[in-house]
């Protein structure tokens, strides 16, 4: 695991990650160095992995349908 500067993040993008509005979702799951993200809400999504629904390949990210 790496280590994170800012520590860690859930990110919000229910109904809009695997869409052209959720690009900034997209970076912090594919690049970040800043955060520990924790996972990705998107009920559309819920139960799979955000890398596999990005690029097909596992991030170990993974996808909520609420934050409970």
């Amino acid at each position: 695991m790496k280590k994170s500067i800012d520590g860690k993040a859930l990110v919000y993008c229910d109904g809009a990650f695997n869409t052209p509005n959720g690009k900034t979702a997209h970076g912090l799951v594919r690049f970040t160095e800043r955060y520990d993200i924790v996972g990705v809400i998107d009920a559309n999504y819920a139960g799979r992995d955000a890398g596999e629904v990005l690029d097909g390949k596992p991030s170990g990210i993974p996808v909520f349908a609420t934050i409970d």
